[in-house]
């Protein structure tokens, strides 16, 4: 399946703060999830309904409460994978060249920061996508397993999770003992 990097821009706007705009911009995602993948639009969609009838200063504290001030949720996929070692200084010095290299603006979140990361995936070709999906989907699950089942935003995590998986099947399967097969 060929990697839609509108799509992966759009889902990777979702995890920055949310603004005033947050509610275009996850109805900006649907619009493309319809398009290219109706399957993951169906994983997103009760965090587009929450977002529809929550207050923007409460989806605020949630991304604060949940990404921010829980550790075993946050953002960083290099953080999820390495935890502060020097691989994941690695990690972040490969993701800013990946991301210079790609056209992927910087912010200010670090490079490893899945909004970061899910546009350097939309970038890539598949074939140089598949290790990083590999890595990305194990931080992902950690994510996930992060949140309790009742948090609006575990949807939104989960849809990424299946869009990532949709696009590179292969990444999974290349991995051995926790280190990629590059």
């Amino acid at each position: 399946m060929k990697i839609d990097s509108k799509l992966y821009e759009r889902l990777g706007s979702l995890f920055v703060y949310p603004g005033n705009g947050y509610g275009a911009l996850v109805a900006l995602a649907q619009e493309r999830l319809h398009e290219v993948q109706p399957d993951v639009m169906l994983t997103l969609e009760p965090f587009a309904r929450w977002v529809g009838t929550t207050r923007v200063e409460e989806i605020q504290e949630h991304f604060t409460a949940t990404f921010d001030m829980n550790p075993s949720a946050c953002l960083e996929v290099g953080w999820h994978l390495f935890g502060e070692s020097y691989a994941r200084g690695d990690f972040l010095v490969s993701m800013r060249g990946l991301m210079r290299r790609l056209g992927v603006p910087e912010s200010a979140e670090l490079p490893d920061h899945l909004s970061h990361v899910l546009q350097v995936l939309g970038r890539l070709p598949a074939q140089e996508a598949a290790p990083l999906a590999a890595r990305v989907l194990r931080a992902i699950d950690k994510m996930i397993a992060g949140q309790p089942e009742s948090s609006p935003t575990r949807a939104l995590v989960a849809a990424v999770r299946d869009l990532v998986a949709a696009a590179c099947p292969e990444g999974r399967t290349r991995e051995k003992g926790g280190e990629l097969d590059a």
